[in-house]
């Protein structure tokens, strides 16, 4: 993207679209199995995302449980993760919108915590499948639509502005951000005023 392009909602999806092709190309690795790695990872979602809903089932959200269930598969196409990475992500956005209930925002965070599990999954069979280029290319494609999710909920769309105070607090609730946007959320922590 050229120093000059206005950063608008648009831009960002058209990157992670562009980005998105890397998806496309590990689809075509065939039949993925469920790894030791991957049926813990699900239980720890379950533990984080709905583990209080035992003791205040009010406030928990149900969901996570059928959603850590409906993934726990022993096999699984790699296109099939590929559609569901996608759908996990959007409706995890959805969820955390605002306005949500806090069930709401409890299940959007296991969505987007599922999709980085099928990731992870999705990564550790790429290098035997394709090799360690395509490895390579999945995962700068995996950080460039993360920080494009990073920066739009940091962005005032008026403007076209980044909002550094949206990008620490971002950090301070446990987002990874790296390069640039880690030097930004850094600054405007150590200087919110600015």
């Amino acid at each position: 993207m050229a120093d000059d392009t206005p950063i608008t909602t648009e831009v960002l999806k058209d990157l992670r679209t562009e980005a998105g092709k890397a998806y496309e190309s590990v689809s075509q690795i065939g039949t993925l199995t469920a790894d030791q790695s991957y049926r813990q990872a699900l239980r720890d979602i379950v533990n984080k995302y709905s583990g209080a809903s035992k003791d205040f089932p009010e406030l928990g959200s149900k969901e996570v449980g059928k959603l850590a269930r409906g993934l726990n598969k022993p096999t699984m196409s790699a296109e099939g993760v590929v559609e569901q990475i996608k759908n996990l992500r959007e409706a995890g956005q959805s969820n955390l919108s605002m306005g949500a209930k806090a069930a709401e925002k409890l299940l959007g965070k296991a969505q987007l915590r599922a999709s980085k599990v099928l990731e992870d999954l999705l990564e550790r069979n790429i290098e035997p499948a394709l090799g360690k280029n395509m490895l390579n290319n999945f995962r700068e494609a995996r950080t460039l639509i993360a920080k494009t999710y990073s920066v739009e909920r940091a962005l005032n769309p008026s403007t076209g502005n980044i909002v550094a105070t949206e990008l620490a607090k971002q950090a301070k609730k446990g987002s990874k951000l790296s390069g640039e946007l880690r030097q930004i959320a850094n600054f405007a922590r150590a200087f919110p005023r600015l």
